[in-house]
């Protein structure tokens, strides 16, 4: 039940039954402490399918902390059967600190699903934690349990020092949190991450062309491996759809800086031209109507 290979795993579990009640309890610690979900949970189902013994209760609380989502929820609907309150030994697991960055994302779920009081109050002082994986958890709990906050948190989260973090709140943008390009480039000057900053400026032709710009203009060491800039621009310009819209705002007032958009038409090459008049068909001229130079 402890080997390493899933498929002898399965067949020990498959004998479990044949061994007496009263000595299948220590097999199932064994099992419990398998690395596959699947013999976990086929230890749950014979807990499940056997009498109401507490002698199996140990099993089901550390099973509530597992790190496969519906392993825990079975476990809890087992106590809860018992009639144990798993809201509040889980309050009180994690008020003892000794949980691991693994563990505590999972009690916060759990939480966080049973909407237990105090949720809100949790999830803001583990937002905070100095673990990235439990931060970056807390962060996209704290967005499922405040809708309405949604764009606020995720700014905080795309300033956060830890690329983990950074990358929920890109996902929290790509799923309609909005944030304003000014942060996008607080995170670029800090952090240089680039790919964050163009996945989020997809929201908008324009705003990818001012994301585009603006990381032609800091010249941040990408923090994942350097980006095709070039190529990047290319695309953009070939997308026509950028004919159908203007700029308004924070991509209009970027791409009005002279200085940002000589390095833009730089990073253009022999397509330059072609984007030129693109901006100008836009309404973008920052030389106030005399013609963009080179």
């Amino acid at each position: 039940m402890s080997s390493g290979d899933i498929l002898l795993a399965q067949s020990a579990i498959n004998l479990l039954d044949r061994i007496p009640a009263s000595d299948r309890a220590r097999y199932i610690d064994v099992v419990i402490a398998s690395p596959f979900g699947p013999v976990r949970l086929a230890a749950l189902n014979l807990i499940a399918a056997g009498k109401s013994s507490t002698d199996y209760e140990p099993f089901l609380w550390r099973t509530v902390f597992d790190r496969q989502g519906s392993l825990r929820s079975a476990a809890v609907r087992l106590l809860l059967a018992r009639g144990l309150d798993v809201v509040a030994q889980c309050n009180a697991m994690l008020g003892t600190k000794q949980l691991t960055s693994r563990q505590v994302p999972a009690a916060l779920s759990l939480l966080s699903e049973q909407h237990a009081p105090g949720i809100v109050a949790t999830l803001t002082n583990y937002v905070s934690d100095p673990r990235p994986a439990v931060r970056a958890h807390a962060v996209a709990l704290q967005a499922k349990v405040l809708p309405s906050l949604r764009d606020e948190i995720a700014s905080r989260a795309l300033l956060d020092q830890s690329r983990k973090v950074r990358k929920v709140g890109v996902r929290l943008c790509t799923s309609g949190a909005f944030v304003p390009l000014a942060l996008i480039k607080t995170m670029l000057a800090r952090y240089g991450d680039c790919r964050a900053a163009l996945a989020i400026c997809a929201r908008d032709k324009w705003d990818s062309l001012a994301s585009i710009a603006l990381i032609a203009e800091l010249h941040p060491p990408c923090d994942d491996g350097p980006i095709d800039l070039k190529q990047v621009l290319r695309d953009w310009i070939e997308d026509p759809r950028s004919l159908w819209t203007k700029p308004s705002g924070e991509p209009h007032l970027i791409l009005s800086n002279s200085e940002i958009l000589l390095r833009l038409l730089g990073l253009a090459g022999d397509q330059a031209p072609q984007l030129r008049t693109r901006l100008r068909e836009a309404g973008v001229d920052c030389f106030g109507g005399s013609p963009i130079v080179e």
